[in-house]
């Protein structure tokens, strides 16, 4: 008998279905009201971290779907790729957003807040990064970098005030009016505690912690709050190895630290393994949507 909990069966929970999870939170309250969006032009979302994986799909998935998507990415070649998907024109707009820069985020929001004088609709917070290694053999500007949770908070601060103006724009006698939302794509690693992705993990579990206490504030403002937890996915979070990091860490430690930790060899093999430097039973599989 072939176990349920075996790679192939888990293989299904792709990225596609993150996308979907984060479509049926969307929606769920509109279609228990019988009003599913007919015409989703006028709900805007918007995500962060669309360059590539989770962000990239969702972004481009709800622009499909009617959605008035605004995608911040952290590269200009992320906002290349977008503004050659093949949507609605007008439907997705794509633009450098750096969440950790408080410049990026108050021009994101000002440019939201142009172009949708009525309020957003939903604060979609994917973007994060995974930069350190083991504690001690990380510089500590890496370490800080991993902790990406600060880009969470500061971009849901500045754009509550925007979610409100949704939730007043709509009628409080039409209970089939679509409320305001925040869905935070946060990670298995938020409920982990395993080497060497120590400060990475610390960072997702202050998002949960983060999550958990900001949706107990908002709940009586009209926001509804939803957290996705995806395990690790065959995506560049998780495949890119980057040469520059693994030099950095190997050039920031005196010799007599590398070998405490199996030395200069072993840990270039180590590091190399993939962009989390620790082996997996099975990665899921993405597919486009």
């Amino acid at each position: 008998m072939t176990s349920p909990h075996r790679p192939h069966r888990h293989r299904t929970v792709v990225l596609a279905a993150v996308a979907a999870a984060v479509l049926l939170l969307l929606r769920r309250r509109a279609a228990a009201a019988a009003v599913v969006a007919a015409n989703t032009r006028n709900l805007s979302v918007l995500v962060t971290g669309c360059d590539s994986g989770f962000g990239r799909t969702i972004a481009v998935s709800l622009a499909a779907r009617g959605f008035h998507v605004f995608a911040g990415c952290l590269t200009d070649a992320g906002v290349t790729d977008l503004q050659n998907v093949d949507v609605a024109p007008g439907s997705l707009d794509a633009f450098i957003m750096d969440v950790t820069n408080s410049e990026h985020v108050a021009a994101a929001r000002d440019r939201v807040q142009r172009a949708c004088p009525n309020g957003l609709y939903c604060l979609i917070n994917n973007a994060g990064v995974h930069s350190a290694y083991n504690w001690e053999l990380t510089p500590m500007d890496l370490i800080k970098r991993d902790m990406d949770y600060f880009g969470t908070v500061q971009v849901c601060k500045e754009f509550l005030p925007l979610l409100r103006a949704f939730a007043a724009s709509t009628s409080a006698a039409d209970a089939s009016a679509a409320r305001p939302r925040i869905v935070t794509i946060a990670s298995i690693a938020g409920t982990l505690k395993a080497t060497p992705l120590g400060s990475y993990m610390a960072s997702k579990h202050a998002v949960m912690a983060f999550s958990a206490t900001l949706r107990q504030e908002i709940q009586e403002q009209g926001i509804l709050y939803s957290s996705i937890e995806p395990y690790y996915c065959n995506t560049p979070m998780v495949t890119y190895v980057s040469p520059a990091k693994i030099d950095r860490i190997i050039s920031t430690n005196s010799k007599t630290v590398l070998d405490v930790y199996g030395g200069d060899a072993y840990l270039r093999k180590k590091l190399a393994v993939n962009a989390m430097h620790t082996r997996f039973d099975f990665h899921l599989k993405p597919y486009p949507v």
